[in-house]
């Protein structure tokens, strides 16, 4: 193991310690407590600042050390982001139950799995029903959907799925700038 190697696997060796001895257990999979923008604590299910977040940490753990209680754990938590019924938003990567979906996928996909689970494209029906915008961040508007899909797409290869993805993209390069 190269000198520079050593910290850095020790570091995230350290961080999945951690992640695993704070796991709390729930009616639906795992959670963890984490801080919100008050430096509140809070159990939620984003990507950004929640529960969301941490199973794309334990799935690429999984991938480099083996460790299947790494797995359990992604899967506990999404899982229980599925599961939350609290106030939240459907759409939206870091703050809505996309970045659930997309974390479900990203397990999907590391596992090389034949299909992504129905999570997936129950979550980008939600995407598809609804009309595009106003918003186009990534961090909940229509970049965040696009972005989704288009990962959705690279996995199932559904049309669908690319289509609405470039169709809100030209809706939104049609749109007036404001420089």
């Amino acid at each position: 193991m190269s000198e520079h190697k050593e910290p850095l696997e020790a570091a995230v060796r350290s961080i999945f310690g951690f992640v695993h001895r704070t796991a709390e257990s729930a009616d639906v999979g795992r959670c963890w407590e984490t801080i919100d923008y008050e430096n509140k604590p809070h159990r939620v299910p984003c990507v950004f600042n929640g529960v969301g977040g941490i199973s794309f940490f334990l799935v690429d753990y999984f991938r480099t050390f083996k460790r299947s209680d790494a797995l359990d754990l992604a899967q506990g938590a999404i899982d229980w982001c599925i599961a939350f019924r609290g106030e939240h938003c459907q759409r939206g990567l870091h703050f809505g139950k996309t970045g659930a979906a997309l974390a479900a996928l990203h397990k999907s996909i590391a596992l090389d799995e034949p299909a992504p689970p129905e999570f997936c494209r129950a979550n980008a029906a939600v995407i598809l029903r609804e009309p595009p915008g106003p918003i186009t961040d990534l961090i909940g508007g229509e970049a965040s959907n696009g972005l989704y899909l288009l990962k959705l797409w690279a996995r199932t290869r559904d049309d669908t799925y690319l289509r609405h993805a470039t169709d809100v993209s030209a809706d939104a390069m049609s749109r007036p700038r404001f420089d």
